[in-house]
């Protein structure tokens, strides 16, 4: 069984989920082996789900984040990406359930400080993803996206000129992955994250797997 259909047989069970499908790439039948896992569940018991979140999580595999997308709106969306699968393989999980904020901020476990950090290193997923379907176009948005956070943490970076003077396509992608090792080693240095946490380790993993994929 590959892993999509795992995910989506794991929130099947009736005493779960009363209704459980794909969306996105999967349900139109256009996905391919860069796409992510995108489910829709609607919980039997919405209470009884939160409260049970991270184990849900857990059962299907171990993880690095649960990063709250939309919490505060009907569906609410997260995004988790594993430890153990393909980093393309991340899980967008749309919750149908009207909000009660205080459960749903108490199921899972979030730093809010974190957020620009986990849009960064979620987004450069999505920027390997378009490179290497040659969505030039797409990647650019998270390539511009990058670069902005760079400047706002430090506003005269040295790797500002390879912003400007970039010889040739391949020179896009060598200077997103120096912006993703700067991002690191500044989110270290002004204690935003600590060294060897999940946070580094998971930094470390994308940047480990933008350098295969893309060099």
């Amino acid at each position: 069984m590959n892993f999509d259909k795992q995910v989506k047989n794991y929130f099947d069970d009736p005493e779960l989920s009363v209704d459980t499908k794909y969306y996105g790439s999967i349900e139109t039948k256009t996905n391919d082996k860069y796409s992510d896992v995108d489910v829709e569940v609607t919980p039997t018991n919405t209470k009884e789900f939160y409260l049970n979140f991270l184990k849900h999580l857990e059962s299907i595999n171990s993880y690095y984040v649960i990063f709250p997308v939309v919490i505060n709106e009907n569906p609410q969306v997260f995004t988790i990406v594993w430890k153990n699968q393909s980093l393309y393989k991340k899980l967008d999980l749309r919750i149908n359930a009207e909000p009660d904020l205080e459960l749903v901020k108490n199921s899972y476990d979030f730093d809010e400080k974190l957020r620009p950090f986990y849009n960064l290193y979620i987004g450069a997923l999505r920027f390997i993803k378009y490179r290497k379907r040659k969505e030039l176009i797409a990647s650019m948005k998270f390539y511009r996206s990058a670069h902005e956070y760079l400047i706002r943490i430090d506003p005269k970076p040295k790797l500002l000129h390879k912003y400007f003077f970039l010889k040739d396509k391949q020179y896009i992608d060598i200077y997103f992955i120096a912006i993703l090792k700067k991002y690191l080693k500044i989110s270290i240095s002004s204690k935003l994250i600590e060294k060897n946490s999940i946070h580094d380790e998971f930094a470390r993993d994308v940047i480990k797997f933008a350098q295969n994929e893309l060099l």
